[in-house]
Formats: C-alpha cells, sequence, structure tokens
C-alpha cells in the first residue's frame, strides 16, 4: 500500500466527512422530510446502510496513511475493515426486523474485530504458531468491541473523517526546510 499525498488525504476526507455528515443527518431526520421513507426505522436502516458504505473509502485512506506506522498488515486489516462495512451495509439494507440482520452485524463484527487485532500480530512474541493463535483469539475478543463499531459506523465515519483532514492539514503546515535556501 502506498501512503497517499497530504493533498489528496485532504480533499479526500473533506468530501468523505460532508458524505458522512448527510448518512449521519438522514439517518436521524430523514423520516420527516424524505419522501420514500416509510418512518423513522426505515430511515435509521437507510442512512447507517450508505453511512457503513461511505466508511470504506475513508478505512482504505486510513490504511494508507497508517501503513508505514503500524505495517505491513495495514492493508489486510483495511480490508477486514471495509468488508465489515460492506457486510453491515448490506445488513442495514435489509432493515429492522429481517431474519438475517443480526447474523450480518455480528459477521460485520468479526470482520471488524480481526481488523483490530491483525496490526497488534507484531507485537506477540512466539513463532508463527503462536502469533496466528494469539491473533485468532484477539480477534474474537475484538469482536466484541466490533459491535458497536460497525452499528454505530455511519455516526463515526464523520470523525474519522475530521481526524483524517485535520492529520492532512497539519502534516502540510509542518515546518518543511527550504531546499532553495541552503548555505554551504
Amino acid at each position: 500500500m502506498v501512503a497517499p499525498n497530504r493533498r489528496g488525504v485532504g480533499a479526500a476526507a473533506l468530501a468523505l466527512l460532508v458524505m458522512g455528515l448527510a448518512c449521519a443527518v438522514f439517518a436521524v431526520t430523514g423520516s420527516t422530510w424524505a419522501h420514500g421513507v416509510t418512518n423513522s426505522t426505515h430511515a435509521m436502516n437507510l442512512g447507517l446502510a450508505y453511512g457503513a458504505f461511505a466508511a470504506i473509502p475513508l478505512l482504505v485512506l486510513a490504511g494508507g496513511v497508517l501503513a508505514p506506522r503500524l505495517g505491513p498488515t495495514t492493508p489486510w486489516a483495511a480490508l477486514l475493515s471495509s468488508a465489515a462495512m460492506a457486510v453491515e451495509g448490506f445488513a442495514q439494507l435489509l432493515g429492522a426486523g429481517h431474519p438475517s440482520q443480526w447474523p450480518a452485524t455480528l459477521v460485520a463484527a468479526l470482520l471488524m474485530g480481526f481488523a483490530i487485532a491483525l496490526p497488534l500480530g507484531r507485537l506477540v512474541i512466539g513463532g508463527r504458531f503462536t502469533r496466528i493463535a494469539v491473533v485468532t483469539l484477539m480477534g474474537l475478543a475484538a469482536s466484541t468491541v466490533g459491535i458497536p463499531l460497525v452499528a454505530m459506523s455511519a455516526f463515526l465515519a464523520p470523525v474519522g473523517s475530521a481526524l483524517l483532514l485535520i492529520w492532512a492539514w497539519r502534516s502540510g503546515n509542518a515546518r518543511q526546510p527550504d531546499a532553495g535556501n541552503v548555505s554551504a
């Protein structure tokens, strides 16, 4: 995964911030103004679904930014978390009361748990089998944290976008040495 430049990250983060806020606002207020929405539960499901889908590019972008710090497993963690958001988005599109919604949310939480645990595998001391076993157990344990993360992804994505926007702005404002003003 190639680390993206700060201007590209900033522009994408700003667009994703606006999109994420729109999804969150729709989830909360869409039933009062959207014509095709039958009730507040339907609006919430739609807002959460599209918010989860909108979080996918954010996760890929954050993976590119964090890869130099978190190591070579970061692209896999970005892939797992993106898959979790896709599964959660489809689960929300199924709608409240659908028999497959909760099992799909649990699959999304499991994927998110492994996305959380995977970068931590480099901290495990031991051989390959030990790392695989520990990361597997950490992924299963982290899936309990994954449940609220995937369920609230439409509301958390704008926060992540804002943090990425701040990172791009701060990294652009860091004092860079002037290459044209070097004295020998």
